[in-house]
């Protein structure tokens, strides 16, 4: 492969530190996950260029039910069944030259004790309570929906609108963030910093929808008795912690939480469009309740369409 080396430009260097979302790997990487590495590759590439101390990472979400539903279909461990195909997102950056920092995976030791400790100091703090949890379950999106995000289908069946996968009623045991006591806080964020997210249209939607409509507790536990492949609740074997914090958890982990290094006091996360609400929403909040500094900015990008529709892991096959 050609290469040109450049003269490092003369500027005062400053920690940067530029992140991907984790991937869920329950099946082949598409060009949406590429996408995203490479935006965060030319970042970090011309931070580093600029004379900055860099760290761009990028990585894989290898809990929950979906993964542990497709290892039981090929019938193996769900560990076996993540790595190997972390190892085919590894392959793909390697492939096209992304040159990260650190690939973090979920099941990584640090990052399991990372977030046992931001567990710990919400609950300790008084942010997490245990309750009963009663809606609208897709197991495919591993998701509790609404009433009004739902639909009766001709056939009888109720299905997620935005989805279209079915949900069933669903009544459980599990640990609730209170998130609802942050929708002043997060407007105030937002309010007092018009560039924390870009581009400015995603941040208009966002202000408007926390102004219009209130913040409900977010269910951050599922029951072991049917997520088995996940990490244990602290002192409750009968509850698995759920995605909202383990999978948000990795940008502290490669920080080297609970100590932070220098990075985390410049981050900036690249997303889609689609997860929005769990970067800034529900990340603010839980960083806020234990009292952790904020990321210094969010990107949000658009989706690579597949006849009309977001490229997703099932259209990369005939698209």
């Amino acid at each position: 492969m050609f290469k040109r080396t450049i003269p490092l430009l003369q500027r005062a260097s400053k920690p940067f530190y530029i992140t991907t979302p984790i991937f869920y790997p329950n099946a082949a990487p598409h060009l949406g996950h590429l996408y995203s590495m490479l935006l965060c590759d030319v970042r970090n590439r011309w931070a580093k260029l600029s004379g900055n101390d860099s760290f761009f990472t990028t990585g894989t979400d290898e809990h929950g039910l979906k993964i542990q539903l497709a290892a039981e279909a090929k019938n193996v461990p769900p560990k076996q069944f993540v790595d190997s195909l972390a190892l085919v997102f590894k392959d793909l950056a390697a492939t096209c030259s992304i040159d990260y920092d650190r690939f973090i995976r979920t099941t990584d030791e640090d990052h399991v004790k990372a977030v046992e400790q931001v567990w710990n100091t919400l609950q300790e703090k008084g942010w997490i309570y245990e309750g009963e949890h009663e809606g609208w379950y897709a197991i495919s999106d591993e998701t509790f929906y609404p009433r009004t995000q739902i639909k009766q289908e001709e056939d009888g069946k109720w299905v997620s609108i935005e989805s279209g996968s079915e949900v069933k009623l669903t009544k459980e045991k599990n640990y609730f963030f209170k998130l609802s006591e942050f929708r002043e806080k997060l407007i105030q964020l937002l309010e007092s910093n018009p560039q924390w997210i870009i581009p400015e249209q995603k941040y208009n939607e966002l202000l408007n929808e926390l102004k219009s409509q209130p913040l409900a507790d977010l269910s951050v536990s599922r029951p072991s008795a049917r997520l088995k492949w996940g990490i244990q609740v602290p002192d409750d074997d009968s509850q698995r912690i759920y995605v909202w914090i383990d999978a948000l958890v990795n940008y502290l982990t490669s920080c080297k939480y609970p100590e932070l290094n220098q990075y985390w006091s410049n981050a900036t996360h690249l997303i889609g469009k689609d997860i929005i609400r769990f970067h800034c929403v529900y990340w603010p909040a839980l960083l806020m309740a234990a009292e952790i500094p904020l990321p210094k900015q969010v990107v949000v990008h658009g989706h690579w369409l597949c006849e009309g529709s977001k490229m997703s892991q099932i259209q990369r096959k005939r698209c």
